[in-house]
């Protein structure tokens, strides 16, 4: 279990298939980076971390907070051509 702003987070990441085309790859590798907390090497982007009224309500309800990263149209990190948000 990772930590996020003092907070435990589960992160959900692919296995990266060995036969998998290159682009992909590098897609889910990307991702897997985001995915630690850094900026995408692709386009930049990063996790959006909850607002601390949002960590504080979660703590209270006992809920998860769910994040979704929206990586540029360009950015093997969207997944583009491979059913990602991108298409």
């Amino acid at each position: 279990m990772a930590e996020m702003l003092g907070a435990k987070a589960i992160t959900a990441d692919a296995d990266i298939p060995d036969d998998a085309p290159e682009v992909l790859k590098q897609g889910l590798a990307y991702r897997k980076i985001v995915n630690t907390g850094d900026p995408c090497p692709g386009c930049g982007v990063r996790v959006a971390p909850p607002t601390r009224a949002e960590l504080r309500q979660a703590q209270r309800s006992r809920v998860l907070i769910m994040s979704d990263v929206h990586h540029a149209r360009d950015c093997p990190g969207s997944l583009r051509g491979f059913g990602g948000r991108g298409e």
